[in-house]
């Protein structure tokens, strides 16, 4: 069995969560090139995932939502609405 060792990160209250996220890894990165031939690390948990699929499902929400508008307002006027 190998010995292993353990590295947490918290994020500061008012920080950016995906930009501690990713300084993390930067960091683990740049530590990797020090580690001895054969060592490696792996992220155990990382809370910045469910966050960016969050801004990513907003994102095509949005979009659906403004086409939506757009189609909804192009056959109001067609058909003689407002003009």
């Amino acid at each position: 069995m190998a010995a292993g060792s353990g590295r947490c990160y918290y994020q500061l209250p008012g920080s950016n969560a995906i930009a501690a996220a990713k300084g993390a890894k930067a960091l683990m990165a740049e530590a990797k090139k020090r580690f001895p031939p054969g060592l490696d690390y792996a992220v155990a948990l990382d809370t910045t995932l469910p966050v960016t699929e969050g801004i990513v499902e907003i994102n095509h929400t949005i979009i659906e939502a403004v086409i939506l508008v757009i189609s909804w307002c192009l056959s109001f006027f067609k058909d003689g609405g407002l003009l």
